[in-house]
């Protein structure tokens, strides 16, 4: 059983590697021909896109958290069909109401940022309006998406996963780069696109979920599945909402002091030094359902042997790569982009955010095993005390 295990670990790491190699090489690819055909101030909006889709997805409170675990531990149990099935149907409804909650808000505010926060440069005002509208959809849709990529990890279906996101992620990006070089560089095709595509890609997944889940009983909605989880919910909801602060609260605040030319500079740099996070996740993804089942199995010793495998694999990966962006930020800047002024202007930036970005992701193996114990205060204190300490220090 243990082989079994280890086996299908080991396919399941292999695949989060293959889909998010994949993803980012698309990143990197794609974003030098976003700012060479929509120019540095355009550009701008795009890495606050990105920016505000991380943030997003993370404002499901820490359902899609909850839900992965829940699927861990009851694939270990037996004739919970009926159970996994109610479990995913409550999850779906509550983060479903939540993102058309949260996409009519962003509707209405989103363009309020136009008049009273960007410094928008020579962009037409008006036009980044109706822009941001359409950002606001495919916002929206971040939290169902983070809820579909949840319930895949716990049921462990990670090759499937990876390749549907795959699939879907080249279209979205790839897809926006040929529309910019074929029709015109503007930002509303671009922001046209993503909204349908985006729409799409969470069909896709939601399709992939419930053909993974057996066939039973019809689904129902049972308000008691997240009350028996409310305490794990809510602990996560502060850690993460924390965590989103402390990661994102830089481009929030550059997004109002800086030009849109300075802050998608920046948002080069940070798209780099985020390739380290790209580099942890797949091993935290497909660690923390199986440290999840070790401990409902209460299996001390495979719980051990395989939290300190993830460990040293992570160390592996994440450091070197950080040396290299941390010595040589100016080299890499300049073979990526070709652009001496965004080289000189964010060489500094990339090392600092290469440090931030190594040293989270070796904490990622710690915060999962926590995360298999239902354990969220220890994450809650450090990410409260973090911002105390960050947020003066970013302003600064």
């Amino acid at each position: 059983m243990k082989r079994l295990d280890m086996i299908s670990l080991k396919a399941n790491t292999a695949a989060n590697f293959a889909g998010t190699f994949f993803v980012a090489l698309v990143y990197l690819f794609v974003l030098p021909m976003y700012l060479r055909l929509l120019g540095a101030d355009a550009f701008g909006v795009v890495g606050l896109f990105f920016s505000l889709s991380a943030i997003c997805a993370a404002l499901d409170l820490g359902l899609g958290a909850a839900l992965n675990r829940e699927m861990a531990k009851l694939s270990m149990v037996r004739d919970a069909t009926s159970q996994i099935r109610s479990a995913m149907r409550t999850y779906e409804v509550v983060v479903w109401l939540m993102s058309a909650l949260l996409g009519l808000g962003l509707f209405f505010l989103l363009p309020v940022l136009v008049d009273h926060w960007l410094q928008t440069g020579n962009l037409d005002k008006d036009q980044l309006k109706i822009v941001f509208r359409w950002m606001a959809f495919t916002l929206a849709l971040q939290m169902a998406l983070s809820l579909y990529t949840n319930a895949l990890w716990g049921l462990q279906k990670q090759i499937a996963y990876n390749l549907a996101n795959s699939v879907m992620i080249a279209l979205r990006l790839l897809g926006a780069a040929v529309i910019l070089w074929v029709a015109e560089p503007n930002l509303l095709y671009f922001f046209e696109w993503q909204a349908v595509l985006a729409l799409l890609h969470a069909l896709l997944l939601a399709v992939l979920t419930w053909r993974y889940l057996q066939y039973g009983p019809r689904a129902q909605f049972d308000f008691n599945i997240l009350k028996r989880s409310r305490r794990f919910i809510f602990g996560i909801a502060l850690a993460t909402l924390l965590a989103t602060l402390l990661t994102h609260m830089d481009k929030i605040l550059l997004s109002k002091l800086f030009s849109l030319r300075e802050y998608g500079y920046y948002m080069i740099a940070w798209s780099i030094a985020s390739v380290l996070g790209r580099l942890a996740g797949p091993v935290y993804s497909a660690w923390v359902p199986r440290l999840t089942q070790y401990v409902a199995s209460q299996d001390t010793e495979s719980l051990k042997t395989s939290y300190f495998q993830g460990l040293r694999l992570l160390t592996l990966l994440v450091l070197p790569v950080a040396l290299v962006l941390v010595l040589f930020p100016h080299f890499v800047l300049m073979t990526y982009t070709h652009d001496a002024d965004l080289a000189q202007a964010a060489s500094v930036a990339l090392i600092l955010l290469s440090i931030g970005a190594a040293c989270n992701g070796l904490l990622l193996m710690p915060h999962a095993v926590a995360l298999a114990h239902g354990w969220t205060f220890l994450s809650l204190i450090q990410n409260a005390l973090a911002c105390l300490v960050a947020l003066p220090l970013v302003y600064l």
